[in-house]
């Protein structure tokens, strides 16, 4: 988003005791960090698209205020009907109402991998003989005093709890006979663009704020914050390399060079974090069909620089010597010396063309086929249908100008 010399004004200004500065902020982080993935999106739901719509008319409004209010009226009717704290559009506005499963309506499986992390686990009903599975979903992540007691962790080790409440799901029941099951496994974990975090009041003028923190698989870097001061909402976004802090009872924006410098001018009342998943590359994260302990221990990281393909399975996780072998395990793909690399441009994972379609596999075996298998392939004077058609690809590959399109082909 560019910057604006006007933003949304508090309607108070205008209506007194009538307050928008909950939307407001709102509207603001979802212009600056939403709307780039919103306008990717073919399809949108009734918020999605109203959301998409608003955010699209303020970034390309003129710096008009009065247009800035009829822009912003279509989503402030739609979150008094479906957020109870907004209906009197006075200054006890609950933020996180605008995040709940009510506001936003049935995402489809593109909105959800914006807004939610999904989660599958899996466990055994010792009762029924039985496989159990939970597929749930997390929105926003609430950061209790009492939650983090029960995990005796302190204030500041609030990144830890919640990685742990993204791939821990508690204890199970069987939905047949109500008992209690085995202790679940997290098989499949869909990391989300943005994770949403909220702290309770006593925990939000005394926690630190981070950065970047890491959840499950995935790291996150922090690119929003709303601040709760004196019933007033205000947000600060993480734009062009700086912090850009807006009230929407001031007409102009503060800018600050570091958190560090935003947080000493404003030290309290933040209170609800957004931060963006910054360098996973890809997952695959789906092993619900492999049960064998042996198959289990084969699977391993493999991080490659910033960017690398997440293999994880966290069945194998409970056992410290297993944990500590996995972490033995780091294989930099970068490591290459000038001598191995024959050519420049190689094979591509296709989700980079393609959402949610990975080709890390194939990308592999071919890479290694064409190294290690061609020189003997050439060698054959008869090939079955399999040899030939790895034949042909690694053939056309080594030969092949440095063209990706044309690499996508011999797949």
């Amino acid at each position: 988003m560019l910057k604006r010399k006007k933003h949304f004004m508090n309607s108070t200004l205008s209506f007194p005791c009538i307050f928008s500065c909950a939307l407001d902020s709102f509207l603001e982080i979802a212009s600056c960090l939403f709307l780039p993935h919103l306008s990717d999106l073919t399809v949108r739901n009734e918020f999605t698209e109203l959301l998409f719509n608003t955010c699209s008319r303020y970034v390309e409004s003129p710096e008009n205020s009065r247009l800035l209010e009829e822009i912003r009226e279509p989503i402030w009717a739609y979150l008094r009907e479906q957020c109870p704290s907004f209906s009197a559009r006075d200054s006890n506005a609950c933020f996180s109402q605008i995040f709940e499963e009510k506001t936003l309506g049935k995402l489809t499986s593109d909105e959800m991998n914006i807004f939610s992390s999904l989660r599958t686990f899996q466990s055994f009903c010792e009762t029924c003989q039985k496989d159990v599975v939970l597929n749930s979903s997390i929105l926003v992540n609430f950061v209790t005093r009492s939650a983090l007691e029960k995990c005796k962790l302190n204030y500041n080790s609030w990144p830890q709890f919640v990685s742990s409440v993204q791939t821990q799901p508690g204890k199970l029941k069987c939905p047949d006979c109500e008992t209690p099951t085995c202790k679940p496994v997290l098989t499949s974990a869909a990391h989300s663009k943005f994770v949403f975090i909220e702290f309770a009041p006593e925990l939000m003028n005394v926690i630190k704020l981070y950065e970047n923190i890491s959840v499950g698989q995935a790291e996150y870097k922090l690119k929003g914050m709303v601040r709760s001061y004196n019933k007033h909402f205000t947000c600060a976004v993480f734009v062009q390399g700086k912090w850009t802090y807006i009230d929407d009872l001031c007409r102009s924006v503060k800018e600050f060079t570091s958190l560090a410098a935003l947080t000493k001018q404003f030290k309290q009342g933040w209170f609800f974090l957004i931060y963006e998943l910054s360098n996973i590359f890809c997952e695959v994260t789906d092993f619900s069909a492999c049960t064998d302990s042996i198959d289990r221990e084969m699977k391993e990281e493999v991080n490659l620089s910033n960017k690398f393909c997440v293999v994880t399975d966290f069945s194998a996780y409970t056992d410290s010597k297993d944990r500590g072998m996995k972490d033995e395990v780091k294989l930099n793909g970068c490591e290459k010396t000038s001598a191995d690399i024959v050519k420049i441009g190689h094979f591509m994972n296709s989700v980079i063309n393609t959402c949610q379609v990975y080709s890390c596999a194939v990308d592999s075996f071919l890479e290694v086929a064409s190294y290690l298998f061609l020189p003997h392939l050439s060698d054959l004077n008869e090939r079955n249908e399999f040899t030939e058609l790895l034949f042909n690809a690694c053939s056309r590959y080594v030969e092949s100008p440095e063209n990706s399109r044309l690499l996508e082909d011999k797949t």
